[in-house]
């Protein structure tokens, strides 16, 4: 039940937060830009769905890529972290001179 309202509310903010914006001008040109351009997109795709496959291909590879090369940054980034916490834990277990 409570779910339920929760939802309902947020949709309502959603909706309210549109309207709200769209008074602007700037917003409601910038709105009907990205509409126009997605509807083009959609037409364009249904009329050569396999340009829509190979873009999406394309896509996916780039991401995978990005994915890839982040994974790897924050693996090397973790050997560096665990390389200078073992100096730190040898330098404070050596007897001071």
């Amino acid at each position: 039940m409570g779910e339920n309202k929760l939802i309902k509310g947020m949709l309502i903010g959603a909706l309210a937060g549109v309207v709200y914006a769209l008074f602007d001008k700037d917003t409601r040109l910038e709105a009907s830009t990205c509409v126009k351009r997605t509807s083009g997109k959609i037409r364009e795709y249904a009329a050569h769905p396999s340009d829509a496959i190979h873009d999406f291909r394309l896509k996916y590879e780039h991401m995978a890529q990005a994915v890839t090369a982040g994974s790897e940054q924050a693996v090397h980034i973790l050997d560096q972290l665990n390389e200078f916490l073992e100096k730190i834990e040898s330098q404070s277990e050596e007897p001071p001179e």
